[in-house]
């Protein structure tokens, strides 16, 4: 039962990355309070709630950097909802080695 609604609420992170996320909001899917659903999170997952989304959001990062070319790295981080681009810079680098359009450049 646990598993079912930590999928639930990873499958909502997967289909919502672009959009702010709340841990409130997957505390509600999953029907838990939200240091439950942290505890279970990272029990499961080995990842806190929003290490989990920044890793989704930086797997379709690299996806979009490869794929659409016409995108700006800005305009990616924003696709993906990271609230600025030097954030979403660190967030990039810290997970790849490289920053965006590093990462870009190496993988056209």
């Amino acid at each position: 039962k646990l598993r079912r609604k930590l999928s639930e609420c990873m499958k909502y992170i997967e289909n919502n990355c672009g959009k702010t996320i709340e841990l409130s909001e997957l505390a509600k899917i999953g029907g838990m309070s939200e240091e439950h659903l942290c505890r279970i999170f990272k029990t499961y997952t080995g990842l806190r709630p929003f290490e989990y989304i920044n890793g989704i959001r930086i797997q379709r990062a690299k996806e979009y950097l490869c794929i659409n070319k016409d995108m700006t790295v800005s305009e990616i981080g924003k696709t993906l909802g990271f609230q600025s681009s030097s954030y979403f810079g660190m967030v990039f680098k810290k997970s790849t080695g490289f920053t965006p359009a590093a990462y870009r450049k190496l993988y056209r």
